[in-house]
C-alpha cells in the first residue's frame, strides 16, 4: 500500500512532555470465536489521494492537487476550494460508474511538515492544514449527498505540538512514543474515528501501518495492534468498517483485512472464511501493471463471489476500473449453476440464451470441450456477443482449446481492444503456441508501440514455439514499457541466449524499474556469468531510498537463484 514511513520515530521528543502515556488496558485474550463485524455492503471502495509530497511548494505547503495550487492568499484559497469541489463532482461520477459504495481519502492533512511524512489524525486538520479544513465539510458532504459513504485514513501514532523552543530543530509537530500498555492507543484511534464520524459522516477507515512504537523498560519497541484492540474499536464503533494494512490472527472477526493482488493475494484465504463465516478482505487491484490482473482474474472474481471487496482508484476512469465492474459482474454470473460440459451441442445452443449468466457458463464449459463445432461457436461468441464477460469467457475458452483456427479472431481482439479483453486474447494466443507465432511477430514489427507491447506480453508467455529471437529485438525497443515487458518475458522463458544482451543492458539502463526487470531476468535464467555483474547492485545507491532498497533486494534474490543453480 502507498504508506509512508518516518526515518525517525521521534523518541527523543517525549522529553518535551515528560512522562508519556500511562500503561494499562485490555489483555490480548483468547482467539475470537466466529464473525463479529457486520458489513453487508460488499461493493468496491474507491481511493482518493488529495495531496502528494511532490506537489509541495512555497504557496502550496500541503501539496494539494497540483503544484500550481496556492493556499497562501485569499484568492488562491478560493480557487483551491472551487477546484477541489469540482474534482469531488468528477470523482463522484467515477465512483458511481464503477459501482462503488464509497470512498476513502488518503493524506487529507497534507504535507505541511516534511518530517511528518504521514499524519493520519483528522483532529489536527484545522491547525495543520487550515485551507483544507475550511472546505473539507463541503467536500465530504458532496459524496454523502450523492449516496456514497465517506472515509479517510488513520494511523495509530501520537501527534503533538512541539513547544516553541524546539520548533527550529524539530519542526512544529512530532510523533510521541507510547509507554507500555494499550488503553491510550485504543483511545487515540477511537477519538480519530469519532471526530471523522461526527464532522464528515465517515464510516470507512483504512488503518495505515497498524502498529505503534512504545517504551518497554526504557527501550523502544514496535508493536502491531493486538486483536483485542480491534475488538475494542469494533465495540466502540460497530457502524464503521476498519481496514488494517497488516494482518494479525483474529483480525477478520472485527475488520475487513487489507490485501494486495500484486502482493500475491487474490482474496481471503479459505481457512479464514471457515474460521470466520462472513469474513472478507478489501483487495487492492489499483495500480497494477498492464496485464497483471488478468493472470489472476478468476481467483479474484471467485473471492468477490464469496464477499470480498475490491479497492480501486477513484479519481479517474481507468481501464482497471472497468475491470472492477467486469469482475463483479462475473462474480454474479458464477453464482448461477454452471451447465454440464458433457454435451457440446447443448452448450452451443445455450450460447443463444437470453441470460448472459447462462451464456457465460456455456462459454466456460465449451472451453473444456474438443475443438471443432465448439471452436466455431466460441469464435462467433467472441465476435458477436454483446456482454463483455461472456466474450471474455469465449476468448479464454479458445486458448484452452489451442485451435489454430482461433488465432486470427484472437488477433482481431488484440487489435481492437485496449483493455483487459486484449490481455485475455494475448494469454490465449500464448497458450495456442506455435500457430500464433507468425501473427505475434507481425505485431512485434508494428509501428504501434501498443501492438509491440502486446507482442512482448504474449511471446514472453508462449507455451510452445520460438519466442526468444523477437523478444531479444523488443528488449532494445525505443518504448520503455515494451523493453521492460520483453526483458521480463526473456526471464520468464529462461532463455540462455539472452544473458549477454541482458548484461549489456544492465550497463546502460538507468531507471530502477528496468534495472530490477533485468536483474530478475538474469536470476531466472541462472547463468553463473551473471553473478559478478549482479553482485555490484547489492550496494546500489540512488534516491529515493525505497527505490535503492528494491534494486538491492532484487540483486539478493537473483544471486540466490544463480548460486542455487
Amino acid at each position: 500500500m502507498r504508506t509512508r514511513r518516518l526515518a525517525t520515530r521521534w523518541a527523543c521528543l517525549a522529553l518535551w512532555v515528560g512522562a508519556v502515556l500511562v500503561a494499562g488496558g485490555p489483555a490480548l485474550g483468547a482467539e475470537p470465536e466466529g464473525m463479529v463485524l457486520k458489513w453487508p455492503d460488499r461493493r468496491p471502495i474507491g481511493q482518493l489521494f488529495v495531496s502528494q509530497q511532490a506537489n509541495v511548494t512555497k504557496d502550496n505547503p500541503d501539496g494539494y492537487l497540483s503544484k500550481d495550487v496556492n493556499t497562501r492568499k485569499p484568492e488562491g484559497k478560493a480557487a483551491f476550494r472551487k477546484r477541489l469541489l469540482e474534482s469531488a463532482d468528477k470523482w463522484i461520477r467515477v465512483m458511481k460508474d464503477t459501482g462503488g459504495q464509497g470512498m476513502i481519502v488518503w493524506d487529507l492533512e497534507g504535507f505541511q511538515q516534511a518530517s511528518m511524512v504521514y499524519v493520519g489524525d483528522p483532529r489536527v486538520l484545522p491547525e495543520y492544514a487550515p485551507a483544507m479544513s475550511e472546505v473539507a465539510d463541503e467536500f465530504f458532504r458532496r459524496f454523502l449527498d450523492a449516496g456514497l459513504r465517506t472515509g479517510l485514513t488513520i494511523r495509530p501514532n501520537k501527534i503533538f505540538l512541539i513547544p516553541p523552543e524546539g520548533v527550529a530543530k524539530w519542526g512544529k509537530w512530532g510523533y510521541l512514543l507510547y509507554e507500555q500498555g494499550t488503553d491510550d492507543v485504543v483511545k487515540e484511534l477511537s477519538e480519530r474515528i469519532a471526530y471523522a464520524k461526527k464532522r464528515w459522516g465517515c464510516t470507512l477507515f483504512y488503518m495505515d501501518t497498524n502498529g505503534y512504537d512504545e517504551v518497554v523498560d526504557g527501550k523502544k519497541k514496535h508493536v502491531r495492534l493486538p486483536t483485542a484492540m480491534m475488538k475494542k474499536l469494533n465495540e466502540l464503533h460497530p457502524e464503521v468498517l476498519i481496514i488494517p494494512e497488516h494482518p494479525n490472527p483474529g483480525y477478520h472477526a472485527y475488520t475487513g483485512q487489507y490485501r494486495e493482488v500484486r502482493g500475491g493475494w487474490t482474496g481471503t484465504p479459505a481457512a479464514e472464511r471457515e474460521k470466520y463465516p462472513g469474513a472478507f478482505s478489501v483487495v487492492q487491484v489499483a495500480g497494477m501493471s498492464q496485464g497483471d490482473l488478468e493472470t489472476r482474474w478468476d481467483p479474484v472474481a471467485e473471492s468477490v463471489m464469496h464477499g470480498d471487496v475490491l479497492f480501486f482508484f477513484g479519481w479517474w476512469p481507468s481501464s482497471l476500473n472497468d475491470s472492477v465492474r467486469y469482475i463483479y459482474r462475473q462474480a454474479e454470473y458464477m453464482k448461477h449453476k454452471a451447465p454440464a460440459a458433457g454435451d457440446p451441442e447443448a452448450l452451443v445452443k445455450l450460447l443463444k440464451d437470453n441470460s448472459p449468466a447462462v451464456r457465460f457458463g456455456a462459454a466456460r464449459a465449451l472451453g473444456e470441450a474438443n475443438a471443432g463445432p465448439a471452436t466455431a461457436a466460441l469464435i462467433r461468441t467472441v465476435r458477436g456477443d454483446q456482454d463483455w464477460v461472456v466474450r471474455k469467457a469465449a476468448v479464454v475458452g479458445l486458448g484452452k482449446q489451442r485451435a489454430a483456427a482461433a488465432v486470427a479472431p484472437l488477433v482481431e481482439v488484440v487489435k481492437s481492444d485496449r483493455g483487459s479483453l486484449r490481455f485475455f486474447a494475448l494469454l490465449s494466443l500464448a497458450n495456442i503456441g506455435q500457430p500464433a507465432v507468425a501473427l505475434l511477430n507481425e505485431l512485434a514489427a508494428s509501428e504501434d508501440p501498443g501492438f509491440r507491447f502486446a507482442a512482448a506480453y504474449a511471446l514472453g508467455r508462449l507455451e510452445h514455439g520460438d519466442a526468444a529471437r523477437p523478444l531479444l529485438a523488443l528488449a532494445n525497443d525505443k518504448a520503455y514499457d515494451v523493453r521492460q515487458q520483453a526483458i521480463e518475458g526473456l526471464g520468464r522463458r529462461k532463455a540462455p541466449q539472452a544473458v549477454d544482451p541482458l548484461l549489456k543492458l544492465l550497463e546502460t539502463e538507468e531507471g530502477w524499474p528496468m534495472l530490477i526487470a533485468i536483474i530478475n531476468a538474469l536470476g531466472e535464467i541462472g547463468d553463473p556469468k551473471a553473478a559478478g555483474p549482479v553482485r555490484k547492485f547489492l550496494t546500489f545507491e540512488s534516491k529515493p531510498n525505497w527505490a535503492q532498497q528494491r534494486v538491492r533486494s532484487a540483486a539478493h534474490r537473483a544471486l540466490a537463484k544463480i548460486e542455487k543453480r
